[in-house]
């Protein structure tokens, strides 16, 4: 189940790189396939990027302020996974990529107001060519990337975004 008012994407990038434009970001060849190398008998997958967008919202009902991250200024801990693809679930391996924490009362963080106050977020990752080593058990095939969130006031991770990768 998501996180009312957490948006969260993630993608994946061959480059990213400073455009012309002073401040912007070019997003290059976004993909969902990659051909994983073998080093050692070990396969892994790399040279790439990974974009964790995420924006949360405010809120202006009475009812669901009480656990709203930015209305209370607080923090919302984030874990980037990766899973293998299965209805099995002893098959469902996953290897965690990356973990940070955004925290709203932290004052270099910028808040804007639409209809209501937000924090847009952007982090990109750079993976290394062997930057992510496969499990023998999982090998190759369909996984997916997931963007995990918890609250404060959450007892577990709630999965609030995925992303499909067919690693061949």
């Amino acid at each position: 189940m998501c996180v009312q008012n957490v948006n969260a994407t993630i993608s994946l990038f061959s480059d990213v790189r400073n455009a012309e434009v002073q401040g912007a970001q070019e997003f290059i060849r976004p993909f969902d396939i990659i051909v994983s190398k073998t080093i050692n008998d070990n396969k892994y997958i790399g040279g790439f990027y990974i974009v964790i967008d995420i924006v949360l919202l405010s809120t202006t009902n009475e009812g669901k302020k009480e656990d709203n991250v930015v209305y209370n200024k607080q923090k919302i801990d984030v874990i980037v996974r990766l899973t293998k693809s299965s209805k099995d679930f002893q098959k469902r391996l996953s290897s965690d990529i990356d973990e940070f924490t955004i925290d709203t009362s932290n004052e270099n963080i910028i808040k804007r107001n639409a209809c209501v106050e937000y924090v847009g977020y952007k982090k990109i990752k750079k993976i290394d060519i062997d930057g992510i080593k496969l499990s023998p058990e999982a090998g190759t095939g369909d996984y997916i990337f997931k963007v995990l969130v918890k609250r404060p006031c959450d007892n577990e991770y709630q999965v609030q975004s995925v992303y499909n990768l067919r690693i061949e």
